[in-house]
Parts: structure tokens; sequence; C-alpha cells
């Protein structure tokens, strides 16, 4: 099972600092294989442990007893969706459990991993320091690269002095946060934030020795975070005060796919009004799909009936037409309730990423579509191509580049990672990763606004003040349109 961050860039592409800079671009391809020379000593925990769901969504009183009767143990009892992790059963064990009648299913708790594809970007012109302040996004010094912003009319949110609050508590499902970051540092809940991914532990204190477990070493939740949410200094982010949960789930070593789900419920159980989740499995078949994307399904379905205010997912990167592609489903957008985020972005941005901006609205290449799946959609940068396959344009989504990341080199050896290696701290990506947190950071805004809870009242206000873009109505590419910050507050 591959599991891919939906952005077109886990180390982020075309970094923007002090100097020139440059990175890399993934496009959806066959898992990357890690030497596992380099991660024998992290990955523990062997194939054998399941994901089993039981009907009425409730646990029996006597499942360690049954469990134990096959020879297995129970691991972990989810008692909020009727599902418990179980380890040690032989497969003849398991499939035994399967066919207990009161069992709905039972699915391997696989290691995940992510798919990527590098392509170098050419250098962008540095631009200077300038003064910048949470109250004045503004003033961010790459502000100016920062079209998405403008593109969502988030800066008349600004102006008009909505820059969200720290009793609003938005959890990221991703691979943890750079707790020194500076935009991030301040906006963390540190006390909140926890890993789902054990066997990324001893890395973090290799490599961090006294940072928290939630640490990002593969830098995508830091990117993704910092889109929502950021301090302004250098980078302008939807908001610059509500408050952020770094919730690990994936991680540069293979974490179980429970990992997702248990997430989204303690995101829920921890006072999470918005839960991004920039991360999702290729579209798969709808038949026979009860399998652990079905368990997220109950797990968000949980979440949204416990307090949430919205659960924003990306659309996915890989182009499918979800409505048009026999039984195809992105199984994370077809969860009533959740907010399905497509992509677009400008087909070029001017010689030195300043503008002029091309048709700042297009659909993206990459992203997923179908008007069964997307709700609405949200800048998250593009390519445009001639008719050899030559890029001959191009428009990123700026945003953090992690102080902490890493990665393994072809011997499997634990490097410094591209934002490291080259003392960055922003960098620019696209993919509907960075979608979804725009989204995220509107529906943030609008908690401030109406309250916690208010999940009905936060989606309508997204979906209805959207500005049409395509087709006109519900669009496949665009849903109910590209989404628009200012007029979602009420402002005219």
């Amino acid at each position: 099972m591959c599991f891919t961050t939906s952005g077109i860039v886990p180390h982020l592409l075309k970094t923007l600092g002090l100097g020139l800079l440059i990175s890399n671009l993934i496009l959806g391809s066959p898992p990357r294989t890690t030497p596992q020379s380099g991660l024998a000593g992290f990955v523990s925990g062997s194939n054998d442990q399941y994901l089993v769901e039981f009907s009425g969504n409730t646990l029996p009183k006597d499942l360690p007893v049954r469990i134990a009767g096959l020879g297995g143990r129970v691991v972990q009892s989810i008692p909020e969706i009727g599902v418990a992790l179980v380890a040690g059963l032989s497969l003849d064990s398991a499939d035994s459990l399967a066919s207990q009648t009161d069992v709905r299913s039972v699915t391997v708790d696989d290691f995940v991993t992510y798919s990527d594809k590098q392509l170098k970007i050419p250098n962008a012109r540095a631009i200077g320091p300038r003064p910048s302040s949470a109250s004045d996004p503004e003033s961010a010094v790459f502000y100016p690269f920062q079209w998405d912003k403008r593109a969502i009319n988030a800066d008349r949110a600004w102006e008009a002095g909505f820059h969200g609050s720290p009793d609003v508590r938005l959890a990221m499902i991703d691979t943890g946060m750079d707790p020194t970051h500076p935009e991030l540092a301040g906006l963390i809940d540190t006390s909140s934030s926890i890993s789902l991914c054990p066997n990324e532990t001893p890395l973090v204190q290799q490599e961090f020795p006294g940072y928290p477990d939630w640490t990002d070493l593969y830098g995508h939740g830091t990117a993704t975070a910092a889109v929502a949410s950021s301090n302004s200094n250098l980078l302008a982010g939807v908001t610059s005060r509500t408050t952020l949960i770094a919730v690990k789930a994936l991680g540069i070593v293979p974490c179980r796919v429970s990992s997702v789900f248990l997430g989204i419920i303690y995101a829920a159980q921890h006072g999470a009004d918005v839960i991004n989740v920039s991360a999702g499995a290729f579209p798969i078949s709808r038949p026979g799909s009860r399998n652990f994307l079905h368990i997220d399904h109950l797990a968000m379905v949980y979440a949204l009936q416990h307090g949430v205010s919205a659960i924003v997912v990306a659309a996915g990167n890989e182009a499918a037409d979800l409505d048009h592609s026999g039984n195809l489903v992105q199984e994370l957008c077809d969860v009533p309730g959740v907010i399905c985020v497509s992509a677009t972005g400008p087909t070029n941005s001017g010689p030195d990423y300043l503008g002029p901006f091309a048709n700042v609205d297009s659909s993206s290449f990459y992203t997923n579509f179908g008007a069964s799946a997307i709700d609405v959609a949200a800048p998250g940068g593009n390519l445009s191509f001639d008719n050899a396959g030559n890029i001959i344009g191009d428009s990123y989504i700026f945003t953090a580049c992690a102080t902490t990341d890493r990665e393994f080199d072809s011997a499997g050896n634990l490097i410094p990672g591209f934002c490291t290696s080259n003392g960055i701290t922003t960098a620019g990506g696209i993919g509907t990763s960075f979608s979804a947190p725009e989204v995220s950071g509107l529906a943030a805004l609008l908690v401030s606004r109406f309250g916690h809870g208010q999940a009905a009242q936060v989606r309508a206000a997204i979906e209805n003040s959207a500005d049409d873009i395509g087709k006109p109505g519900v669009d496949p590419f665009y849903g109910k349109g590209r989404i628009n910050v200012g007029r979602a507050l009420g402002l005219r």
C-alpha cells in the first residue's frame, strides 16, 4: 500500500531565501524505496497487526479472551468506532476471526510510505528583508510572491482585522512540525501535539536530542501548517493567530496505516476545531472497499459528531476523473461532511515569480476532479507545458521549509534534507496538499466568527461564498467554486 502526501512536493520546491535556491517536484509515481540498511534499526513490528471492525460499531466484552483464543493479543481498543488493533494472529486465525458473525472486516494494519519523483526547478531571485508582523501579514518578506493569498482575498480579511484566534485549534494530520521554525514557533500547542509513528521516534532523538517526538523529519507537515497559520515573518498564512496541533501520522520511515484514523480521533478528543488531512491513498476501487480507508471514514464521522467544525482533505494529484473512472473513488473525499479540495494556480508567474500571474484560477494539471467528489477549489500551484511536454510556465505556493528535515542517501545513511542542507526556512511547492490548508485556514477564521461546533454553518459559509469559476454551478474541477476568504467572512 502506498500512501502519498497530496502535495506534489514532499521536500518542497523552488526555495526562496535570502540566496538563490532550487528544490524538487514530485509527481505521483510508484513508491519510493528507501534502502533497508537505513531503516533496519528503526522499523519495529511485523505486518501481522490487523484492524478489526465489529458490527454495530461496538466492541464485544469478551474481545481479549476471543483474540487470545486465536493466539493473538489486543494491542489497542478504539471503542469510539468499534475497532480494535490486534496482533499475533496467523493468517488462518485472521481468516477465522473474519468469519465470526459480529466481525465486519479484518484488514492488515500495514506500513505505509510516500511516492515521489524529482525534477529540478530553475533558480528564483531573492528579495531583501522587510518588517513583518502577525497583525500585518502583507508585510511578510515573501508576500509579493504569494499570489495565492491575494487570489482568495485573504488580504481583504486581514485588512478588516481577521487574523484568527488562539482559541481556535487546527490539527494537522501529517508528518509533524518543526517546533522551532520561525513561522510556527509559538503557534503550536506543544502539550497536545503527538507522534503516532513510534518507528520514527529514535531518529528524532538521535538527530535532535530534546526535541519532541512529533518533530517533522520529512518537511511536509511543516509546509502545510504554515499555509494555514503562520507568524508572518517571512510568509503570510491564511491566519496568523490560529493554534496548531501537530499530529504525526506519516514520516520518513513507514508508519502504520492506523496512525491516520487514530490521529483523527485523537484530534477530536483534544479540542480540534478543524482537522486538515493533506495526504491520501491513490484512488481505489469502491467494491470491497471495507479496508483501512473505511475505518478512516468512521473516524471522520466520529470527529464531525463530536465538536469538530470542519475536516478538510486534499483531493489528490493523479489527475483522475472521479466521475468517469468506473468505480474509482478518492475515498478520503467520500465522507459526508468532509470538505474535499482541488487545486488551482497560475499557468505562469513571470520571470521572477513576482508576476504577471497568468490565468490565476486555472485548474492545476495534476489535480483529481469530479463533481461527485470536489467540494471547493483553492490555490495549490501549477505548471504549464508545450506540445512536447516541456515546462513553459509555473507557479508555487510559498511556505515554510523545515529546519529539521532528514532523508536517506543511496547507501541508507541518514543525511540532512533539502531545507537543512541548504540552510533555508522558506520554499515553494505545488499540490493539493497546499490547497487543503488554504481552506482549513478559512475554516479556522470562520470558527472564530461563528463559535465552536458550528460545522454546518462553517461549511455553508465556505461553499456559498466561493467564486463560481468554470462551468456555472457545481463544476468537476472547482466544485462549488474557488474559495473567497473575504466574502466568507461577510466582507464586500
